[in-house]
């Protein structure tokens, strides 16, 4: 009675196991030492569980898959330890699928290993759609690549190591030291002198971030300088998983320079002033009537004046100033971009 009680409930449970496979994405089944199919419950690859029992995987699966999947099982009762991996099967001149296969090695009484236990589930739809992200994915790196390539400013993509993975044409004009080609260089290598703030920012960045700076003084190991506006943002794969970054940069060496000289002539028009300003009102008035004598006229041109022309007037006009000469006042305002008439008109307010 009790082997009868058992045996039902052996049936019971196998009916529920059954059940709760049925339609679903996993199947599970024995193999002995020749790797023959002994049990199985919810075959796949278009088989029902008769047409498996007692066959090899070489018997119905295509003779690749079977090879490697057959590998696989050989090591797990070789070392006895279980293993899991993705593997794709089919059978003969059927469509190919994809399973997370987990295979355990299977003992008898004595502790022996007499074969495998495996359960494999379906993950064709999930790889698919990986694969299907992965295309569009490369799809849209080649257009960045091409885009960054023919780009008409300063731009490169890099990878994580900050390997070259595109560059405009102007990059490497700009940046190349000579290089016509970048593609695989690395850039710290290529720029050994870069600030180590710049690669700060690009590590920051290769997390995630992104980050810009519209003035930046790159001072170079030959003590040349170069002032940069630049911006660097990452780039991700089809997973959303950052792969690199991109680096767009300017070179404003000149406009920075017209901007410092720009400063350095206004300072010194304001310091001329500040001169005239410390003239009594009967000098500036004196002064003021020597310098309409020589004409209104650009400065420029009376730098060309010879001193005897400048210095005939009269001496008593510039000892009344305070000035030794007026060729003092008309060089230091010619310095700074000022014309007589600007002077005048100062002297005159």
């Amino acid at each position: 009675m009790t082997s009868e009680i058992e045996r039902a409930a052996l049936l019971l449970n196998e009916s529920r196991f059954r059940l709760a496979l049925a339609n679903s994405p996993i199947v599970v089944f024995e193999q002995d030492l020749d790797l023959r199919y002994t049990w199985i419950f919810n075959p796949k690859l278009g088989y029902a569980a008769q047409e498996v029992i007692g066959k090899t995987d070489d018997d119905i699966m295509e003779a690749g898959a079977a090879r490697a999947i057959g590998a696989l099982k050989r090591s797990v009762m070789k070392s006895g330890e279980p293993k899991q991996q993705e593997v794709l099967a089919s059978a003969p001149n059927g469509p190919i699928s994809y399973y997370d296969l987990n295979i355990e090695p299977r003992y008898d009484g004595n502790g022996e290993i007499i074969g495998v236990i495996c359960s494999a589930t379906d993950i064709t739809e999930r790889k698919l759609a990986e694969q299907a992200r992965e295309i569009s994915a490369q799809k849209s790196r080649d257009q960045l690549t091409a885009f960054i390539r023919y780009a008409p400013v300063s731009m490169a993509m890099f990878d994580m190591n900050m390997n070259y993975m595109s560059v405009s044409d102007r990059w490497i004009k700009e940046f190349g030291k000579g290089h016509s080609d970048l593609i695989g260089l690395n850039h710290y290598q290529l720029l050994p002198d870069m600030p180590l703030e710049w690669k700060i920012v690009h590590q920051r960045c290769l997390a995630g971030a992104s980050m810009q700076n519209d003035e930046d003084l790159w001072v170079q190991a030959d003590g040349s300088k170069y002032w940069l506006r630049w911006a660097v943002q990452p780039w991700t794969d089809f997973a959303g998983v950052v792969s690199g970054i991109i680096i767009a940069a300017e070179d404003i060496t000149e406009k920075m320079e017209a901007k410092a000289e720009l400063i350095r002539t206004s300072q010194a028009k304001q310091s001329f002033w500040e001169r005239l300003a410390n003239l009594t009102d009967r000098e500036r008035q004196v002064l003021s009537g020597a310098l309409r004598g020589m004409g209104n006229k650009a400065i420029a041109a009376h730098l060309h004046a010879s001193t005897r022309t400048v210095e005939g007037h009269r001496a008593r006009i510039y000892i009344k100033a305070r000035i030794s000469n007026v060729i003092e006042i008309v060089n230091e305002a010619a310095a700074v971009g000022l014309t007589l008439a600007e002077i005048i008109a100062h002297l005159d307010s």
